[in-house]
This record gives structure tokens, sequence and C-alpha cells, in this order.
């Protein structure tokens, strides 16, 4: 199990057969990981994207945000997927509303932004948030994203790995 560790949090990846293990048995998934699930994860639109992370490689797909001292999960983050043909992977996220203002969000999108910045074949890296989320649009911009345009009514954001913010506008 791939694993990123921040000042507040760990992050780690679910490979498939977790996945799937979380989509039959959520309480055999809270074990297998030693995590303790929030009744409110997953969030009802991780929850219907859920099967297709069965379908992606380890590091592609969901990743689990949690506090390593409890080991109670605060939210969740990962890619819709692996590097598509040009290189730009796609991240999301969401924290749960107990551990929001917080700043989770921020800190798990940078290290997650900075992993996938080293990996081989990743060129660009993009989120998505509807305008008026301010608090996503303030944890994109905290973590080095840039707007880069919109697309059916949400947001376009991006960073380009080994480029600086003010080298990309």
């Amino acid at each position: 199990m791939e694993l990123i560790n921040t000042p507040r949090l760990c992050l780690a990846a679910c490979a498939p057969e977790t996945v799937n293990l979380l989509l039959r048995d959520r309480d055999g998934f809270s074990r297998a990981l030693h995590v303790s699930l929030p009744d409110d994860w997953p969030e009802d639109d991780l929850r219907e994207a859920l099967p297709l992370f069965g379908d992606f490689p380890e590091t592609w797909g969901l990743w689990l945000m949690f506090r390593p001292g409890d080991r109670i999960l605060a939210g969740s983050l990962g890619f819709t997927g692996p590097p598509d043909a040009s290189g730009t992977v796609e991240i999301g996220y969401g924290v749960l509303p107990a551990f929001r203002g917080k700043g989770y969000a921020r800190e798990a999108v940078r290290a997650i932004i900075a992993w996938a910045g080293n990996c081989a074949g990743v060129s660009r890296i993009i989120a998505h948030c509807e305008p008026d989320n301010t608090p996503s649009v303030r944890v994109l911009m905290g973590a080095g994203m840039h707007l880069s345009g919109g697309c059916d009514g949400l947001l376009e954001w991006e960073l380009v790995p080994g480029r600086s913010r003010r080298d990309a506008r």
C-alpha cells in the first residue's frame, strides 16, 4: 500500500481489491485498513464513484486521508484514473464536515500533487470545483494550482509539475 505522510495526516492508496471490499463490507474495509470510518463517509458523490475505483491501478484511484494518531478518517482524495495520453491526471478530494476548516484539505492536496508530480508520465495535474465553492477555490490556490478555464459550469484548475505559478500566467 502506497503511503504519503504529511505533518498531520497519513494518505493511503487503496488497491482495487480494497475498494471492492468497501463496496461489499464497510466494516471489513475498516478492519482491514485499521481505520475508523465516520458514519457520514463515504459521501454521496464518492459512493457513486466507488465502483470505478475498483478498475484503476492502486495509486491512481481512491486514497484515504486519516490522522495517524487515532486513525480516524478525515476524508478521501485521489485521481480519476492514471495519466491520459497527454500526461494529464485529475484530482478530487473531500473532507468530512467534522474535519473541515482545519487545513487538512490543503495539506492533503499539496501532498498528492507533489507525489503525482514526481510520477513518470505525469505532465499536468487538473482539478474542478464549483465557482461558488470558496473553500475549494482556496485549497486549490493554496496548493499552487491556477485557474485555467471552465467547463460544464465548473472551474478548471491546473498545475504543471516543475513550473511555478508565475511561469504559468
